[in-house]
């Protein structure tokens, strides 16, 4: 699996992909979305105690222990990938039948939705290892001022529509106007809204104390 050609070249990533696949990629593919969609959940977990002004016990030993965290991330991982790999692929295979695709293989619309999703994982997942040299637990990195390297893992997110698009185009026979709303258009905004939501309640802390 030629994974540069996903983030530079996605056409030509999932032009090479509508064969079987090595089924040990796919393990290990889904794993790593699933993985990233754990420490999505510390995230989200250290935003509301961040909120709150109080960090639960479980949470503190899961953040200030980087084998806490990475055992939790990769553990945990193991559920969202089936729960990913079952309901947001077949949701993914869902707007392809919206988008003009005659009944898309399940099999086919689950393995591309989670090699699009790897765009926006493989970052995240890289930007916590770098933060596992740099400071000495992810409770650290989260409080550190700029927190900047997440910015990288948030602008993929966005990217990953794009690669969604190319992927739904590529490896099925859509319409491509329909696609475009369904797997670029709407998906953008929503992480527009679900982005400025989260600005919005970050700034409550300074907003309380002001």
């Amino acid at each position: 699996m030629n994974l540069i050609n996903l983030f530079i070249r996605p056409h030509t990533f999932f032009s090479e992909r509508r064969g079987q696949p090595d089924r040990l990629w796919v393990v290990l593919g889904a794993w790593i979305v699933g993985a990233a969609s754990a420490a999505d959940q510390i995230d989200k977990k250290l935003l509301q105690a961040e909120v709150k002004g109080h960090y639960s016990e479980s949470l503190l030993m899961i953040t200030q222990s980087w084998v806490g965290y990475w055992a939790l991330v990769w553990g945990v991982g193991v559920t969202w990938a089936i729960f990913l790999w079952f309901f947001a692929g077949g949701w993914y295979r869902a707007r392809l039948r919206w988008s003009g695709a005659h009944e898309p293989d399940k099999q086919l619309a689950r393995r591309t939705y989670m090699q699009q999703s790897l765009v926006h994982a493989l970052p995240a997942l890289l930007v916590a290892a770098l933060y596992t040299v740099q400071y000495p637990s992810y409770l650290d990195a989260w409080q550190a001022p700029g927190f900047s390297l997440s910015v990288v893992a948030l602008a993929m997110l966005f990217f990953s529509c794009w690669t969604s698009f190319v992927g739904a185009t590529t490896v099925f026979q859509t319409n491509v106007g329909k696609a475009f709303v369904w797997f670029l258009v709407l998906p953008a905004v929503f992480y527009a809204v679900v982005l400025g939501a989260l600005l919005r309640y970050m700034s409550w802390p300074q907003l309380l104390s002001a």
